[in-house]
C-alpha cells in the first residue's frame, strides 16, 4: 500500500519513472472536483477509471475487499472518508472470490489490525493484491466523498 498526495513530488517522481504509473497519475492529475461521475476504460480494459460520489457510512456498514488481477488507486476529488487497510491474511473470507468483479470480500475482524488512511481532496492510496481495504468509512468531518478508483491490471506493471 502506498499513500500520499499529488503535491508530494518526490514520491510521485519515483513511482512515475514507470510509464504505466506515469499515465495513471497524469490521468488523475487532469481530473477535478467538477469531473462528472462515470466510467472510462483504456488499454483494452486494463485501465478502468470510475468516478463516484456517495454518502460515507459507519465502519460497521462497510466491508473489507481485495483484488487479484487489478491494483487500485483510490483518489479523493472532494469531501473525504477513511479507508481502513490491512494485509488480507489478517482477515477471514466472506464468500468466494468473484472473478467477474475481481473482488474478494472479508468478514469484519474482531481483533482489528488495520491502519486508517484519512482521504481528503488530493490524497491517493494504492492497494496491491495483498492489501485488503475497507473504503467509504465516515471520517467525522465529511458526509460525502467524491472519489476516483483507477484500476490497473497487474500485467501492465510486470516487466
Amino acid at each position: 500500500m502506498i499513500y500520499g498526495t499529488l503535491s508530494h513530488s518526490n514520491q510521485l517522481r519515483m513511482i512515475c519513472s514507470n510509464e504505466t504509473w506515469k499515465e495513471a497519475f497524469d490521468w488523475l492529475g487532469n481530473l477535478s472536483p467538477d469531473s462528472p461521475c462515470g466510467t472510462e476504460e483504456r488499454h483494452d480494459g486494463k485501465f478502468k477509471l470510475s468516478i463516484d460520489s456517495y454518502s460515507t457510512k459507519s465502519f460497521e456498514e462497510c466491508r473489507f475487499e481485495s483484488h487479484r488481477e487489478f491494483i487500485d488507486i483510490q483518489f479523493c476529488l472532494s469531501g473525504g472518508e477513511f479507508i481502513h487497510s490491512t494485509n488480507y491474511l489478517n482477515l477471514e473470507l466472506d464468500g468466494h472470490y468473484t472473478a467477474s468483479g475481481d473482488v474478494q470480500f472479508y468478514m469484519t475482524p474482531e481483533v482489528r489490525k488495520e491502519i486508517v488512511l484519512p482521504m481528503e481532496s488530493g490524497t491517493y492510496a494504492i492497494f496491491y493484491p495483498e492489501d485488503a481495504h475497507c473504503p467509504q468509512v465516515a471520517d467525522m468531518h465529511n458526509q460525502y466523498s467524491k472519489k476516483v478508483v483507477l484500476k490497473i491490471h497487474r500485467n501492465l506493471l510486470e516487466s
